[in-house]
């Protein structure tokens, strides 16, 4: 019998009950894991052969297989997502990358030797629909959404670290923006997305600095964990401040201030090539003026803030749907200055941005705060 995502879920979580270990556990979770980007390359007896290269290796991504191999009894289950996904899995064949032998347990669940490595297959497709507007649950997308809030809380309350990645093309900012409530300052242990949130879509460089995440070792009441550097735990909690402490605690300079490069990187071109865009167009309807909008257009507003938002628009309140449009931005705006230590807050470096009358001039000011 196949598999569904809550089973998977529930398994795992029976067996970390059972586990009667302090031991460290690390869930990883990968979308669109299919062994699709192989390449060639010339073995020892002189005779091509197929081969994943690390950067591609979504079912086993660098940082994860490095974590399993220095963190000394590290418990690891993951779980591979994708209708086409291999059978079985390419990452189970490949003992020279994984340095692992599995054996099947039953259908679709794979365990190493050692007890200590679990890989779960689900062949199907899935979808966060809050988080995913165009990919509503339906006859061949599962809604996942209802199970992974129990997972989070179950990881939270057991001190259990999880990373969860989706390889599918699916902008994975807006699901780890749908957890980031209820996750809060749990972000350093729950992390949602490679690469500081970054938008990569499918071809996602796993070897790049910021797919790799400091971490330390840290006694939880119920067992050992692994805790995270990643930047969203001080967008979370406002505490920026902690940023160059924690530093230090952490280690690894390099990776922290690749993590934080990406992250500003991001912010910047979010605000140039949607934020900007979306204001120019409120600001030609409350001129009058027509506006190349369809029904996506405030698809990337946080779910939390969403619906307020698109209430303005629809009852076509612009002017007022035009400021709340400033201070919406406003928020990771002023995380940027703080992070870039500008002497004024984010919503005047937006007014600045928008002063002049012909909004296709807005632009112009982009450099001078390093967007």
């Amino acid at each position: 019998m196949s598999h569904t995502f809550t089973s998977i879920t529930h398994s795992i979580m029976s067996d970390i009950n059972a586990l009667g270990t302090r031991d460290p556990v690390l869930i990883y979770i990968g979308v669109g894991t299919f062994a699709g980007l192989m390449t060639h390359r010339i073995n020892e007896d002189g005779k091509q052969e197929r081969f994943l290269e690390p950067q591609n290796y979504h079912q086993y991504p660098p940082f994860i297989r490095r974590l399993k191999q220095t963190v000394s009894n590290l418990n690891l289950y993951t779980i591979l997502i994708d209708p086409i996904q291999e059978n079985p899995p390419h990452m189970i064949r490949d003992r020279e990358y994984t340095h692992e032998s599995f054996y099947e347990e039953k259908q679709d669940t794979y365990v190493s030797y050692d007890d200590k490595f679990r890989v779960y297959v689900l062949r199907k497709n899935v979808t966060i629909p809050d988080a995913h507007q165009r990919w509503r649950a339906d006859d061949g997308v599962i809604d996942i959404t209802s199970d992974l809030i129990e997972l989070n809380k179950f990881c939270m309350e057991n001190n259990v670290s999880m990373f969860y990645h989706d390889f599918s093309g699916r902008d994975v900012k807006s699901v780890a923006e749908y957890f980031d409530p209820q996750l809060g300052k749990h972000v350093d242990t729950i992390v949602y997305g490679f690469g500081a949130r970054a938008d990569f879509g499918c071809y996602f460089d796993l070897t790049a600095g910021h797919s790799s995440y400091p971490y330390i070792l840290q006694q939880k009441p119920k067992r050992l964990s692994l805790s995270f550097f990643n930047m969203y735990k001080y967008v979370n909690t406002g505490k920026y401040y902690m940023i160059e402490i924690d530093k230090e605690k952490y280690g690894n300079i390099n990776l922290i201030n690749a993590q934080l490069d990406e992250y500003k990187k991001s912010l910047g071109e979010e605000f140039r090539s949607y934020s900007l865009s979306v204001l120019r167009m409120i600001y030609r309807l409350i001129n009058g003026l027509s506006a190349d909008i369809n029904e996506y257009f405030l698809n990337r507003i946080k779910h939390s803030h969403r619906g307020e938002i698109e209430k303005l628009y629809r009852e076509e309140k612009y002017r007022e749907l035009f400021e709340k449009l400033i201070d919406y931005y406003s928020i990771d705006m002023d995380i940027y200055r703080k992070i870039k230590n500008f002497d004024v807050s984010g919503k005047e470096i937006i007014q600045i941005l928008i002063s002049g009358e012909n909004p296709y001039n807005w632009a112009s000011e982009l450099r001078t705060f390093d967007l």
